[in-house]
């Protein structure tokens, strides 16, 4: 199985070259293709050119992030031989020392180098960084203090990880200190003014906090001052169609969002900086805003359900008061969803700890905004950490809705709750009062009562969205006595689920340690995963590690990293259709303990690294990135975009129903096959097939010399789905050894085999 576990080792714009470099090098890709890291084809024109240092260099960095220490090592000491004073030699040996947990030796290497070119900057981050895991944050910071001295516009992450430093050493003078001088070096800077505002507040000064908030929300700057646009997709006058008095005296300072889409109807929120009432005028023309719903409260709240509406049909809409619209153009428009159980194609967008206004925030954005393009998004989720610190209503203005002004009018958000949106005094200042989320199950699935967790669906999906912040996560608890009961009901094809603490990571959160959030991650896996698998849950999304990661296909995994078993890995591939295949599941309803993915993607706005070396993962990156998702059938595409726009991981699960033809057409002496489950198995082995009509079949297990083991089932057998089953014995009843078997169907016009792998 190829697996990338890339750890918090490099900062993310080098990566992005080296990832560059590895396309050119591969030859040009479209954006939706996958980066091929080219250690394969580096070391093929090392062969060409075994002098070359360069390519030395090259690939020892690939190497690197490969965790390959021993054959980077090999690589730099072959450069060491040819080339023994090349300049970045020193630094690359310091680097990879640091990566393999040896920050003694990276001290060491990066003393001599700073003695002879003191300040050179790299040396000194690399430094500060060994200090830091040596024990001496002191030490770390006055490396960052000449490392930010030196440029004329340093970069805001150094000021912010030396404000965190400072902070953990008990110096918020300090830290707000040289957070007040990068503001009067870089302006008001989005990755840093959050932080200072929830330094300010925790000393007691709400006042100074609130004006830090105020003067990022007054407009992102670039070097210079120039003012950078809050979304790609704005543009023109701010109140276009404004009318009569009373409405050119309103002005809409916030929306309008969707919530709460069906196919038949959504709801349009908005904020206005005076009270009116509400009202939306809608139609299927730009220019024909034939219909019209209202609310006669007057409020700056505004909330309005538009119903009667057709499903999967592109609306326009303005928004305003019976006195008049305030607010409406060209990109004031969405699409409802699909008949609910219908096979439509489906875009997610999925961002995970969104809520700093950060640089990376912005990259992450607009990359995925030029990757969709005009196919656009048919909803979104946000998993949690939508507005640090706290979750004030000024940080949700801040992180939510000035960052994704377009995205938020366009397609209906579906948030759930992290451990940053607090609850907060006071009208419309808190989590639950910004969102209007389906309590009463009026976009499918089964009430809640509650907007803590909920559930929908979209099309053949069912969304489930749990709380793992502040509900009860024990077996009984309202939450899930009410999710077991909500999956039971389920009909749809897909269920996908999300919340923000995560049962398995090794990000800047370590779900193995029990302290680590309050034992909320400990609780969601031995608690809601049974319940999820139960459930046939396909695919579960999470934040709170600011970092990537992605899992093979489990079930029963409810235990500590280290006792994870080869039985608790349905799938043990890569899930890439171009690897080792995508995830298969076969049936075309939720099936019980089938097996599911897990998504880390907690990296929408910043990255704070961790060892990233969980055992189920397939891929961790300490990337920033969004997750996307498209489901077309039996089909479920993921793709982690990074800031590029270049998909640094995919996979794929396959649902296929038992009388589906391979390819999807019809053929009556069509077979199909499922992948076994458990698989790997120790015990027993159950393994569905389905046959498009009735045929004389034989299913068979053959080991890898192609001789037949044992058979599991033959003779004729009706159209539809079956099941057979292998307890790991031959046909003599003698258990067979460990190892690689092939499961084999064969029917009339039609063969099909799967790979199963018995364990002890």
């Amino acid at each position: 199985m190829a697996r990338a576990r890339t750890g918090n080792f490099a900062p993310a714009a080098p990566r992005r070259a080296l990832f560059a470099f590895a396309l050119a090098l591969a030859g040009s890709a479209s954006a939706h293709e996958e980066p091929r890291v080219p250690i394969a084809e580096l070391s093929r024109r090392l062969a060409q050119s075994p002098d070359s240092v360069p390519l030395l260099l090259l690939r020892a960095a690939f190497l690197r992030l490969e965790r390959d220490w021993s054959r980077a090592r090999a690589d730099l000491d072959a450069v060491a031989r040819r080339s023994p004073s090349h300049p970045g030699l020193a630094l690359a040996r310091a680097a990879l020392a640091l990566e393999a947990g040896e920050p003694a030796e990276t001290r060491a290497i990066l003393d001599r180098v700073l003695a002879d070119e003191p300040g050179e900057p790299r040396a000194l981050r690399l430094r500060a960084r060994a200090l830091v895991a040596l024990g001496e944050p002191r030490a770390a910071v006055a490396d960052l203090t000449g490392l930010i001295a030196r440029p004329e516009r340093p970069h805001p992450d150094l000021y912010l990880e030396r404000a965190r430093l400072q902070l953990a050493l008990g110096d918020r003078a300090g830290a707000l200190a040289g957070l007040d001088e990068a503001r009067d070096r870089l302006g008001a800077t989005a990755s840093l003014e959050p932080f200072a505002a929830e330094l300010e507040e925790r000393a007691g000064r709400s006042g100074a906090a609130r004006a830090r908030l105020a003067a990022l929300r007054a407009g992102p700057r670039e070097p210079g001052g120039r003012e950078r646009p809050s979304d790609p997709t704005e543009r023109g006058p701010a109140r276009p169609g404004a009318a009569g008095p009373r409405a050119a005296r309103a002005v809409v300072t916030r929306g309008p969002y969707l919530q709460v889409g069906t196919p038949t109807a959504v709801t349009i929120r908005w904020r206005t900086d005076v009270a009116s009432d509400s009202r939306v005028r809608f139609g299927t023309s730009p220019g024909a805003l034939t219909g019209a719903a209202s609310d006669p409260l007057v409020t700056t709240e505004h909330v309005v359900r538009l119903t009667d509406l057709s499903p999967a049909t592109r609306y326009h809409y303005d928004v305003g008061s019976t006195a008049g619209p305030v607010a409406g153009d060209a990109s004031f428009t969405f699409v409802t969803a699909p008949p609910a159980g219908s096979a439509a194609d489906v875009r997610v967008w999925v961002i995970g700890d969104s809520g700093f206004p950060s640089a990376e925030a912005f990259a992450v954005r607009d990359a995925y905004a030029a990757w969709t393009g005009a196919r656009g998004t048919d909803l979104w989720l946000m998993l949690g950490d939508n507005a640090y610190w706290t979750g004030t209503d000024a940080e949700y203005q801040a992180a939510v809705f000035d960052q994704y002004p377009a995205m938020l009018r366009q397609s209906v958000l579906w948030p759930t709750r992290g451990n940053h949106d607090g609850i907060h005094a006071g009208a419309n200042n808190d989590y639950y009062d910004l969102f209007t989320l389906p309590a009463a199950g009026e976009a499918g699935g089964l009430a809640s009562g509650t907007g803590a967790w909920y559930s929908f669906d979209w099309g053949d999906v069912h969304f489930v969205c749990l709380d793992s912040e502040g509900s009860g996560r024990a077996p009984g608890s309202s939450m899930l006595t009410w999710l077991a009961n909500d999956l039971a009901a389920n009909t749809r094809r897909w269920v996908i689920a999300y919340w923000h603490h995560p049962p398995y990571t090794k990000g800047s959160h370590d779900s193995d340690n029990a302290l680590d959030s309050a034992g909320r991650m400990r609780d969601m896996r031995e608690h809601a995963l049974p319940v999820l698998e139960a459930g046939g849950a396909d695919l579960m999304l999470t934040g709170h590690s600011h970092s990537y990661e992605r899992s093979l296909m489990l079930d029963g995994h409810y235990g500590l990293s280290t006792t994870l078993a080869p039985s608790m890995i349905v799938d043990g591939g890569d899930g890439r259709p171009d690897g080792d295949g995508p995830y298969v599941k076969y049936g075309s309803s939720p099936i019980p303990h089938g097996g599911g993915v897990h998504a880390v993607a907690g990296s929408s706005a910043q990255t704070s690294g961790g060892t990233l070396n969980h055992p189920v993962m397939v891929t961790s990156l300490n990337l920033p990135g969004s997750l996307v998702l498209d489901i077309r059938g039996d089909t479920l595409d993921a793709r982690f975009l990074g800031t590029s726009g270049t998909a640094l991981d995919s996979f794929r699960i396959v649902k296929p129903g038992p009388l589906d033809a391979p390819g999807g057409a019809a053929d009556p002496a069509a077979v199909r096959l499922g992948p076994g489950l458990p698989n790997p198995f120790t015990l027993d082995l159950r393994i569905g097939f389905g046959l498009a009509s009735p045929a004389r079949v034989r299913l068979e297990v053959h080991d890898l010399a192609g001789r037949r083991v044992a058979t599991l089932a033959e003779g004729w057998r009706p159209a539809g789905a079956h099941e057979a089953l292998w307890d790991g014995r031959d046909a003599h009843g003698r258990p067979v050894p460990a190892g690689v078997y092939l499961a084999v169907l064969e029917a009339p016009g039609g063969r099909a085999s799967r790979k199963v792998l018995r364990v002890r």
